[in-house]
């Protein structure tokens, strides 16, 4: 049920047709304008955004646990979840609100004709994956855009509340609901979570096992439909992610490298059978000496540019807009560098204000108890 799923929804029902992803080099490099001390203060504000939906955080967390509780007892065993300390109450509840923002701009143009990259609501935003930015990318408007268009979700999440989710076919559309947003966020990282697993294995069950038609239909829908969210699509394959970004450039320079050496040569000693030879290994073609000669006179990055973009099969202006991005890329991770050595300098509840803020994605080491003094 890849299709027609009742829990599959259009990247952009506005109905255009020309449109493409954005980089994740274009929506990361904020950082780059500030110093670490402003990127702190910045991230901080952008952590505390998410509380704008704060009369939500009762019901996003109760429906959370019922969610973590009904999961807990698929394979037939049940638990209660742990207790959860303020901390992550907190951390779940932004959590929650992060996903709404993350869903509305799945299906919403950030820009006439441009949709962002997949958005990832846990860990930092210091560490993100290849083809995604982070929810403390978006600026705080842009969070607000999206929950005053999901005024509706709100309602839906009270109404859920107040129902408690007792009717089992609710629990069930509400159980893989959130494990495709799960998925939808993280890729085939989800497979780390216990939702998607527990959830596709409840599925598979009680398609097998159900003794009514329908409700088997429905668990072996479900079921498809997890699994093709989990395959990856290749159509849509990102060209601009940051480690596209950082082969390309790295082609660059050591293209543009070559072609200095050969153009020294030219303008010192002129055109001659060796570096004809040259040129034509770098370039690929058959070059003649005229079109050597003509070398001459232009710059040797232009003359780069120009064999990289044809090897590539692209033109001047789309790779000048990913050397640009690959720029931004390197100033990106250079500011974020100096922000974990800035932060490490910061007592350790300052440091936990921001790398606790979401749900993280490797559990921190427990902290260890003070040592006792006879």
């Amino acid at each position: 049920m890849s299709q027609g799923s009742k829990y599959s929804a259009k990247r952009n029902p506005q109905g255009r047709s020309r449109t493409r992803t954005g980089s994740p080099a274009e929506f990361r490099s904020w950082v780059t304008e500030h110093t670490p001390e402003k990127i702190r203060s910045e991230l901080l504000r952008r952590v505390q955004n998410l509380g704008l939906a704060k009369p939500l955080w009762v019901p996003i967390v109760g429906l959370t646990r019922q969610l973590a509780s009904t999961t807990l007892q698929t394979p037939g065993v049940s638990v209660e979840p742990p207790p959860l300390s303020a901390e992550q109450d907190q951390a779940l509840a932004r959590h929650a609100v992060a996903n709404i923002a993350a869903e509305y701009w799945r299906h919403h143009e950030y820009r006439g004709g441009i949709l962002l990259p997949p958005i990832q609501t846990v860990g930092v935003p210091w560490e993100v994956a290849q083809d995604r930015i982070h929810v403390l990318d978006l600026p705080p408007q842009a969070i607000k855009v999206a929950l005053a268009a999901t005024r509706r979700a709100a309602r839906s999440f009270r109404q859920s509340r107040g129902r408690n989710l007792k009717d089992p076919i609710t629990r069930f559309h509400f159980q893989v609901s959130a494990a495709l947003i799960t998925i939808g966020q993280l890729g085939p990282w989800a497979l780390g979570s216990s939702l998607p697993l527990l959830t596709l294995l409840r599925c598979l069950i009680l398609a097998r096992d159900s003794p009514h038609g329908d409700e088997a239909l429905m668990a072996a829908e479900a079921a498809d439909t997890l699994l093709d969210a989990l395959r990856p699509d290749l159509s849509r394959r990102m060209t601009r992610t940051p480690y596209r970004l950082r082969e390309l450039w790295e082609q660059f320079v050591e293209t543009h490298k070559a072609v200095s050496d050969i153009h020294d040569r030219l303008v010192s000693s002129g055109a001659n059978h060796e570096l004809l030879a040259r040129a034509r290994k770098l370039s690929g073609t058959m070059l003649t000496a005229q079109g050597l000669r003509c070398w001459q006179s232009m710059s040797p990055v232009v003359i780069a540019r120009q064999l990289v973009a044809r090897e590539l099969r692209c033109s001047d202006k789309v790779l000048r807009d990913c050397l640009a991005l690959a720029g931004r890329l390197a100033d990106t991770n250079a500011a974020w560098t100096r922000f974990l050595a800035y932060l490490k300098t910061l007592p350790a509840n300052q440091q936990r204000q921001l790398v606790t803020a979401l749900p993280v994605l490797v559990p921190l080491e427990p902290e260890q108890p003070p040592a006792t003094t006879a």
